[in-house]
């Protein structure tokens, strides 16, 4: 979905992603979350898109995504290293409404401090990997030592970016709700047409305000959410191509097929070939 509210499984509510070169190509969509975001790119050079602003992330540097920011993760193809690529941690707010602090935002710069916040970020990909019992201690654990290390040094005073959301209402807003509308109705025909006519905006300033705030057409982005459920469906089922486009709101198999290939470069069928193979 597109707000991805971080909710906590058992006991454990921090979200931990280790990429590696099998999952480096998956379809990941434009959207945000209530707690803050931190990517460390280990080996590979990944592109983010966040409100509307391209930001390169090359080996061995760190991002920080605030709360509230649309973003998406274009990773680079043809990626051949093994081993951990890059790690993602998704921390909730609930870990910082617990201090009752109140921070506008966090930038981090490469300082004297980001070698420890890197080791951090690696310990917290092993953890996340462990199958020790105690493994949700020694997340939590790495997690508030990173917390310590964001109000410490990398808090900034802009106004813009806050904890309760990094954007004005308005136009923002309703970005917000026509992605999440998007994702709840991708399976139906849908136009922009329709679309315009659900939010009662003209086409044209619909379109604009989309474009501007995610940095792709609404169409392009509805083609990325069905292409996105199909990937998942070609994973965990057996259904045949025509049976998951038809699912995923594609009017035929080849539209489907052809959307598929433009985002994995290679058809649903080869798709679920090689990864079953791996």
């Amino acid at each position: 979905m597109y707000y991805e509210d971080i909710k906590a499984h058992g006991r454990d509510s921090i979200l931990v992603a280790v990429h590696k070169k099998y999952n480096f190509r998956s379809v990941i969509l434009e959207h945000w979350h209530e707690g803050i975001e931190i990517n460390y790119a280990i080996k590979a050079k990944v592109d983010y898109l966040v409100d509307g602003r391209h930001r390169e992330l090359n080996p061995g540097e760190i991002f920080l995504i605030n709360s509230g920011s649309i973003h998406k993760v274009v990773p680079q193809s043809g990626v051949s290293e093994d081993g951990i690529l890059a790690i993602t941690a998704i921390i909730p707010r609930t870990f910082f409404d617990e201090s009752k602090l109140k921070t506008p935002g966090f930038q981090i710069k490469e300082d004297q401090h980001t070698g420890e916040l890197k080791e951090l970020l690696s310990a917290l990909g092993d953890a996340e990997q462990s199958a020790s019992p105690y493994r949700y201690y020694r997340k939590n654990s790495l997690v508030y030592q990173i917390i310590y290390l964001l109000f410490s040094y990398y808090c900034v005073e802009t106004g813009e970016m806050n904890l309760s959301g990094s954007k004005t209402e308005g136009q923002f807003e309703v970005v917000r709700r026509l992605m999440n509308y998007i994702c709840e109705g991708y399976g139906q025909p849908l136009s922009v047409e329709q679309l315009a006519e659900e939010f009662s905006f003209s086409r044209e300033y619909l379109s604009r305000i989309f474009k501007n705030y995610t940095g792709i057409s609404i169409r392009g982005y509805l083609e990325k959410v069905r292409v996105q459920h199909a990937q998942e469906q070609l994973l965990q089922t057996d259904y045949s191509v025509m049976q998951i486009a038809m699912d995923n709101g594609f009017s035929d198999t080849r539209g489907f097929i052809a959307a598929f290939k433009k985002h994995f470069g290679m058809t649903p069928g080869q798709y679920r070939k090689e990864v079953t193979k791996q």
